[in-house]
């Protein structure tokens, strides 16, 4: 592969998207820009969120775990099979809201009360006793230096982990969002996740 300065991405201008898990999520079309809402693509049940601002960049990780396989006659394995993966995808929001912290912990609800001209109106999450298995979809959307998007989704994620909200003089309170990837059996194969390189037009 020859050098190509255009393809290293060090930039500032990426979003992050979620949405309900549902076999119907999609990537939006190549059509849609970056820094154009992903809105509900043809066929999905619900729309992407943009949640907003973010600290410390967005990461996505992918992890095999394997064995080692080894015979007397060879000092090095012969064979290592994969026994298990791991994919996740992460970033701290920096807007805080309770519906965010019902997708940052994977439990809850969220109930709202409008405000009035008379009244003060309020968002309520609230963890009851029950442990729920909640899924989302995430999704990251950068743009290169061709001005063209690329994007990462994970079709199926699950919060993993000890989200922990800190509230401190120094910094902002952060939300975050660790979503540990699940196979989503609802195509054949099951899809994890997709990173999608849009191309600029010929």
């Amino acid at each position: 592969m020859p050098a190509d300065a255009s393809q290293v991405i060090a930039t500032r201008d990426y979003l992050v998207y979620y949405v309900a898990y549902s076999s119907t999520n999609s990537l939006p079309l190549d059509t849609v820009l970056w820094n154009t809402a992903w809105a509900t693509p043809a066929g999905q049940s619900s729309p992407w969120i943009n949640p907003g601002y973010t600290r410390d960049g967005l990461h996505f990780s992918t992890e095999i775990a394997r064995t080692d396989i080894r015979v007397d006659q060879e000092l090095d394995p012969v064979l290592r099979p994969a026994t298990s993966r791991t994919a996740s995808m992460n970033c701290n929001l920096s807007q805080f809201t309770p519906a965010l912290v019902a997708v940052a912990t994977g439990q809850g609800s969220v109930s709202s009360v409008a405000a009035t001209t008379a009244a003060r109106g309020h968002d309520d999450y609230v963890m009851a006793s029950t442990v729920q298995d909640l899924f989302y979809a995430i999704g990251f959307d950068i743009r290169a230096q061709d001005q063209e998007a690329i994007r990462f989704v994970g079709w199926k994620g699950q919060t993993t982990g000890s989200p922990t909200f800190d509230i401190t003089p120094e910094s902002q309170l952060l939300t975050p969002l660790n979503l540990t990837l699940f196979p989503d059996s609802s195509t054949s194969p099951a899809r994890i996740a997709t990173i999608r390189d849009v191309s600029p037009h010929s």
